[in-house]
């Protein structure tokens, strides 16, 4: 079984491709599927011990407003670990988020609905609660973000079995879709 901190790692990374997805960009409402690249580094505080870290994120973000369908798949590193890949698709019906899963056919461990404010499809906030059940645990996140033109700003708490676990900020910043390539090529991320 793992301990509580690496169970939360693992969900933390999850988490931050869904509350980066809805933010920072979307000025084109047109039908078709638009991609957009981020780059931050989230600082984390360990509700535990006190202690802090940082992790390394690189945001690859799919919307297909036709399909009311945001996919995102963000690559994290935590210092000295190997990256991992976090994929998150969400289902969108006018200013709501309707359903938040880690798998593409919405049947995963991790559910959620939430708020967006703003334009459709260039919101520029974001509110939800997510639930990630497995076994008899589960991570429960309440987040919110904003947005300011290409920054976005996010915060999560977290909590494990009801009780806090992390407290997670980072600012994420839009960048060429060739600097991306290079960024996670050099990172080492696993493959898109």
């Amino acid at each position: 079984m793992k301990a509580p901190r690496d169970i939360c790692f693992a969900f933390s990374s999850s988490l931050i491709s869904i509350s980066l997805c809805l933010l920072a960009g979307f000025g084109n409402v047109a039908q078709a599927s638009t991609t957009l690249y981020y780059v931050g580094t989230s600082r984390v505080l360990d509700m535990n011990t006190g202690g802090q870290s940082n992790e390394d994120v690189w945001l690859k973000k799919t919307m297909s407003p036709a399909e009311k369908l945001l996919v995102e798949i963000a690559c994290v590193r935590r210092a000295s670990q190997t990256p991992v890949l976090s994929p998150v698709y969400m289902k969108v019906d006018g200013n709501r988020i309707t359903a938040i899963s880690n798998t593409a056919d919405f049947k995963g461990a991790l559910s959620g609905t939430g708020e967006l404010r703003g334009n459709a499809w260039d919101w520029s906030y974001l509110k939800f609660s997510m639930l990630w059940k497995f076994g008899e645990h589960e991570v429960r996140v309440e987040d919110g973000n904003f947005v300011v033109k290409n920054l976005l700003v996010a915060r999560k708490q977290i909590f494990y079995d009801g009780n806090p676990s992390q407290l997670w900020d980072i600012e994420m910043k839009t960048v060429a879709p060739e600097e991306f390539a290079k960024l996670i090529e050099e990172a080492h991320c696993p493959e898109f």
